[in-house]
Parts: C-alpha cells; structure tokens; sequence
C-alpha cells in the first residue's frame, strides 16, 4: 500500500462515487423530515463525504493534468523510495498507537458518565483495531 501510485482511472472513479454520494445525501436531507435530526446528521455527513471524495478527486486529476510527465515519474519514483517507505510506516504506527489511547480513553469516559452503549461501541472499535493489528502483524512476520 506504501508503494501504490493511484491512477487517473482510479481518481475518476472516487471522483464518481463523490458525485453520488453527495447527490444521494443532497437529495435525501431535501426529502427527509426536519424532525429527524439523526437522519439530517447522516445525510450532512454522506453529503460532507462525498464533496471530500469529489474534491480531492479533481484536485488530483488537476495536479496530473498540469503536471508534466517527467515530474509525474519522478513522484512515483519517490513514493516508491525505501527511506520514504520508512517514514509512512513509522506515522502509521504512531497513529495506530495514539487511536488505540483514544479509543481507550473513550471507553473510560464514557463508563465514567454511564453511557454504557457508547462505551461498548468504542471497546469494539478498540477490539477491532487491535485484531486488524495482530492479524497484519502474523502476516508479514511469516512473509518476511
């Protein structure tokens, strides 16, 4: 995942499924009763989701529109550089560490105030994160 160099097919596609996501949460917040405020959040959210997607898309197929293709391999060639490699790896171990603090932390507060279902959701959230982690780990301890 470190080494991938998205295409211009790929940005096109996120760019598609931001379209209709937005489209989708526009539309349905425009239908749905004022009254039910979880649904508007929901729709505010898919709406807000979808926007992301479509602006990072155009951002992108911009960039490597301007951008000539000399520069263009010479950004994949760095994506690609072991020592670049290194210093992804080592942000996303940070923030896996700072996430599963958090999420414990969560589960902490949210026993503290009694809102045991909120509590349950992150404690999950927690076990999940630490599996992923655990399975990754085996993984790659027998590949390498």
């Amino acid at each position: 995942m470190c080494k991938s160099f998205k295409s211009t097919r790929f940005y096109v596609a996120v760019l598609f499924l931001g379209v209709v996501l937005f489209a989708f949460g526009l539309i349905n917040a425009t239908v749905i009763n004022e009254s039910a405020h979880n649904t508007m959040r929901l729709m505010g959210i898919i709406t807000g989701v979808g926007a992301g997607f479509a602006g990072v898309s155009i951002a992108k197929l911009i960039h490597r529109k301007i951008t000539s293709p000399e520069k263009l391999k010479q950004e994949q060639i760095e994506l690609k550089d072991e020592r670049n490699i290194q210093i992804l790896r080592i942000a996303y171990t940070i923030s896996n560490v700072v996430a599963a603090l958090l999420f414990a932390g969560l589960v902490i507060l949210f026993s503290a105030i009694g809102s045991t279902k909120e509590s349950y959701l992150c404690l999950g959230a927690l076990s999940i994160q630490q599996i992923a982690f655990w399975i990754a780990y085996q993984y790659y301890k027998k590949k390498i």
